[in-house]
Parts: C-alpha cells; structure tokens; sequence
C-alpha cells in the first residue's frame, strides 16, 4: 500500500510540474507581441533595379527600445544583422544579396535586452540589371563589319561574371550565348540584312553559380552596306598660317549620305618640313616656312587637297584705321594699322606708305602720317614686305575758316515703297560753302529700312518700317530726314 500511495504522489507531482511550467510558457508566450509589416506580405514578390534599396517597414511595437533586425539568404543561408533605434521602425538595406528568397525577422527588444515583440515575413527578390544598351525598342544601324557593342551596369558587389544571350525571334536561333567579367560586349557575326531583325537579349550577373541580377530586352539592328563616296572636298581650300599654328580642316563628301567615319579618311602632308596633318583627324600644324599640300583619301581612293602656306611670323592682313578721312589743306592725320595676327608689331617688320596723289597728300614712308597739301581726292596705300597691302582714301577741302554753322536736309521726310530711290539735297549756312567743303557724310539709323550712300546722299528703301538718314558735316553740325518704307503697292 506505501508502494502505491508513493507512486501515486510521483505522479501528482509531475502533473503539478508540468502544469506550472506550461502555464509559464503560456504567459511568456502572451507576453511577446507579434510585429506587423507594412508593405510587404508573406511571399510577396519585389522587383529592383540594381541600385534600389530594400526598404522594411514595420508597425511600432509596446515597449520597443530597439530593433534587431535580420535578414536571411534562404537559397544561401547567408544573414545579416542591423540594429535600430526605436524611433526608427524602418531600415533600408543597400546592398541586398541579389536574386532570391529572403526571410525577414524583426525582433523589438526592451530596456533589458528582452524581446518584446516579433515577427517574420518571407520575400522574393527579383533584381534586374539596369543601363543596358541597346534598350528596348531601339533600331540599331550597322554597316558591314561593324560590331554590335552591348553594355550594362554591374551588380554592386557579387558579379564575378556576366552571360549574354541574344536570339533571333524569328529563326529562334541562338546569335550568342557567351560568358564575359567584362561589362560590355562585342558582337560582330551579324550578317547583312535589308530589313530590321528583331532580337531577344537576357543579360544576367552571376556570384559563383548564383544569378544575382539579370534582364531581358528586345531591340531592331538593320545591317547595311557602306556607301561609297564619289567625291570629297577640303574647307577651307588654301589657308596661310605662322609658324606654330593649328588649324582643323574637314571635309564634304558627295553624297552626303556617307558619314565621314564610314569614308575611312586618311590625312597626309607632302612636306612634313612645312607642315604635319594628323592622318585621323586632319588637324594641320604648321612647322616651317614654305608650302605644303595636304591630302584627304578615302578607302575607295577619292582625294581632295588643301594648299598650305606657313610664314615665319609674317602678316596675312593688314587694314588701315580709318578707311576715309577728310582733311582741309595744311592739317595733318596719322594712320593707325591693325595687323594680322594680332602678336605681330608693326615695328618689328617693313612697311611702306604711298600716295596716289602727292599735289593733294602726301604720307610720311615709313610713320603713316599724312599731310593734307591741295583740294581734291587721294589713295594713301601701305604695304607690307611679303604684299599685303590696304588704302585709305583722303579728301582735302578748301579751309578749316569755311565751318557750317548750319545744315538742313530737303525734304525733312519722304514716304517711299520698297525698292525706290530718292536724292536728298541739303542747304549750308553760310551759302558760300559747297557740299564737298563742308566734308559731309550720310549715315542710316536702320539699314534693314533704307539705306543712304555716304557722299552722295541717295537713299534706297528696303523694307517697311521707319529709318532716319543722318547728314553730319566735317565739323559735326547735323540735321535728319524721316524715311517711312511702305509695301510696293501692286
């Protein structure tokens, strides 16, 4: 009987252990809270581009003073663990592993550690390659032999190699199925085709055997025959350049369908001493002094030539300031020359100056100053030592004592159609002084209107509107006549 009362109590006791122990676990259990996501559901499929981050976002939990967030690999088992505040009840992982099936953990623990609350949810992540060239729908143009380039953008950290494949959608044949660590790609199989083919390319990134990004375009490529050029043309045809200097010639070609590049252009110089042509680009130097001839072929053999002549920092132009000046007898002008280039001094080379008419001016050989002598008209001519030369043209009038003091134009203002002509007259004070001593000069407020000739005050009409002609003597008295420029009435 002792023997049955104690096994008996052995069980009881168990009964009472195991009562209390599950009791504890029941109100363990109902103690832990269950974390709810937001924006993500169990299975849910997510798509990325390469560089997006993977947000996760969950609802605050009862006494949460931090989170503990991992996520897990379920294809590799590899995890990660971060860590939030909680304030914080989202976190944005950057670098998220590629293609796959991720389980999601949440753990929201208190101030002593404890975890207060949880949750899980599973994912799949499908990560698409990004910036791949073609693109859908693009038509690509090819010339014979010429290369399809395929490019795209790398995943950020576990791509240790790329597949290409591109099929033919209308053969279904395979064009290419290949593996490159390189992040671009050269096809050159393509054949000819008149008409556009349309073809499938699936471009993936792969960590050891594991596709960790990858995606599918469609895109058009027409290959055609190169045209051939029927002829070239070098601009600028001849050019003069100093020593040192560059100049970049292109070329026209016939038809203008053929683009330069398909034209193969070579560059040459026949004399290297003179001048160098760089053979792609035809960027010509110029080295010594002399002439160069230089040349532009094509692969079919059409040439075009450019004549080049390099001086040892000599002039290529000169011009004289003013081009026209007016002068009464004994008054003196000097003559200002603008030289190019411009790093030229006009001290440091030979320069002569003439008149064509030393009764009425005369200049100085070598300085430019002129010296009015007599009435009447003269050319002063300046020239260089290698030729360049300009002319500048001088009027002399009677005395600077015969000033107007006063001019006025006759009519004040005219109307007149597109394309007439009208001669304005003027009237000077004193009587005595003649248009010509009086030195005036006609000028146009609005040449797109009318405009004047300078000397002899004729004014054109060129287009409707409003313009003032300007009459101004040597000794700047003026007056103005209003010209309004009407359509030609039919």
């Amino acid at each position: 009987m002792n023997r049955t009362f104690s096994k008996r109590l052995c069980i009881m006791l168990f009964i009472s252990i195991i009562l209390i122990v599950g009791s504890r676990f029941e109100s363990l259990s109902e103690e832990i809270g269950e974390i709810n996501f937001l924006y993500a559901t169990q299975n849910n499929i997510k798509h990325f581009d390469i560089d997006d981050r993977l947000w996760i976002v969950w609802d605050e939990a009862d006494n949460a003073e931090s989170y503990l967030v991992r996520i897990t690999n379920l294809d590799t088992q590899y995890f990660e663990e971060y860590y939030t505040t909680y304030e914080e009840k989202s976190f944005a992982i950057e670098d998220i592993g590629g293609k796959g099936s991720y389980q999601i953990n949440v753990d929201a623990k208190d101030d002593d550690d404890h975890i207060v609350a949880t949750g899980k949810v599973d994912i799949i992540l499908n990560v698409q390659m990004s910036n791949i060239a073609p693109s859908n729908n693009d038509l690509v143009k090819l010339v014979r032999d010429e290369k399809l380039e395929i490019t795209y953008s790398g995943y950020s950290r576990d791509d240790d190699a790329y597949r290409i494949k591109i099929i033919d959608t209308n053969t279904e044949d395979i064009i290419i199925d290949d593996i490159t660590n390189k992040k671009s790609y050269q096809i050159d199989n393509l054949e000819f085709q008149e008409e556009s083919t349309y073809y499938k390319m699936w471009v993936a990134a792969y960590d050891d055997d594991r596709i960790v990004a990858e995606n599918i375009v469609y895109f058009y490529v027409t290959v055609v025959e190169p045209q051939s050029p029927k002829d070239i043309f070098i601009e600028p045809s001849q050019i003069v350049l100093n020593t040192n200097e560059k100049e970049k010639l292109t070329v026209n070609i016939d038809p203008n369908s053929v683009e330069v590049e398909e034209a193969n252009i070579i560059w040459a110089s026949s004399d290297e001493s003179v001048a160098k042509v760089d053979r792609q680009s035809g960027k010509v130097t110029a080295i010594g002094k002399g002439t160069a001839i230089i040349t532009a072929k094509t692969y079919n053999g059409k040439l075009a030539t450019c004549i080049i002549t390099v001086l040892n920092n000599e002039p290529k132009e000169i011009s004289i300031e003013p081009a026209q000046v007016i002068l009464h007898i004994n008054e003196v002008e000097n003559l200002l020359l603008d030289i190019t280039p411009a790093s030229i001094n006009e001290k440091d080379i030979d320069i002569v100056w003439v008149s064509t008419n030393k009764s009425v001016a005369t200049v100085d050989l070598c300085a430019g100053v002129v010296t009015a002598v007599g009435i009447g008209t003269a050319e002063i001519i300046v020239e260089t030592y290698n030729g360049k030369t300009d002319t500048c043209t001088v009027r002399v009038l009677e005395s600077a004592l015969k000033e107007p003091k006063e001019i006025l134009i006759e009519p004040s203002q005219i109307i007149l159609n597109i394309g007439d002509v009208e001669n304005l007259l003027t009237q000077i004070t004193p009587s005595l002084i003649d248009e010509d001593e009086a030195g005036i000069v006609w000028v146009s407020t609005d040449k797109n209107v009318a405009t004047v000739d300078q000397v002899t005050g004729e004014v054109t009409a060129i287009g409707v509107g409003t313009a003032i002609i300007v009459a101004e003597t040597y000794n700047g008295i003026t007056d103005t006549c209003i010209v309004r420029v009407l359509d030609r009435e039919p």
